[in-house]
């Protein structure tokens, strides 16, 4: 089972739940797989096929900025290994143990019995940093776990805007570009300085940029 497989398990099961999900959440150059909100309390989730120190290492990392962390991992099929449930256990992480039955079924029905939760220890007094860089796009714009690395970032946001625009209104000027534009720069300025050099080097792609006289013209590629 793909770790992206697993975490949609997880993310169907905390819905079900009544929490609202954001997935590939970053904070401080490190990726949150999946945070979960309910009522004041954040939820902090890492997902790993398999238990190990890496993936308990990096849930542990958000113990002063999420009340509750956990792992989500497969079902061990031999029992767990004693030293990583007495980690887990003395440094507060729960585990979020995906079972068989949604492997073998993958029916709403039984997604009950998927994820069993072993709680970990509640903080009752955390930083509100990783609450503060949550957004709607987090809960769609990328699957959590998933192996190409996508999560939202402002600029990502942008760069998608500027596609869309293009493609519907191409060929459309820089100018007009940014006059319906909704991005993340300081201004207009710095947008057109930074988006041309973007445009022009291939990070944003499906755009090509050309010189009319004075006007830089935009179309879709």
């Amino acid at each position: 089972m793909r770790e992206e497989d697993m975490a949609k398990t997880v993310v169907r099961w905390l819905k079900m739940k009544e929490w609202e999900v954001y997935q590939e959440v970053s904070l401080y150059g490190k990726c949150c797989d999946i945070v979960a909100v309910k009522g004041d309390t954040i939820w902090a989730i890492e997902c790993k096929v398999n238990l190990g120190v890496h993936v308990l290492e990096q849930a542990y990392y958000w113990k002063t900025l999420a009340h509750l962390i956990s792992v989500a991992v497969l079902k061990p099929k031999k029992g767990r290994s004693a030293f990583l449930s007495m980690v887990m256990k003395d440094y507060g992480i729960g585990c979020l143990d995906v079972g068989s039955s949604y492997i073998n079924h993958c029916m709403d029905s039984l997604l009950k019995y998927a994820v069993r939760e072993t709680q970990g220890e509640k903080n009752p007094s955390i930083k509100p940093d990783l609450k503060r860089v949550l957004r709607e796009e987090h809960k769609t714009w990328a699957a959590a776990g998933n192996a190409n690395g996508k999560r939202f970032t402002p600029f990502q946001a942008t760069a998608e805007k500027v596609k869309d625009l293009v493609k519907a209104r191409s060929p459309i000027s820089m100018k007009e570009m940014l006059e319906d534009l909704d991005h993340h720069y300081a201004s207009k300025a710095s947008a057109r300085q930074s988006l041309r050099k973007l445009i022009e080097s291939g990070v944003i792609d499906g755009v090509r940029l050309k010189q009319e006289g004075k006007a830089l013209i935009l179309e879709a590629c």
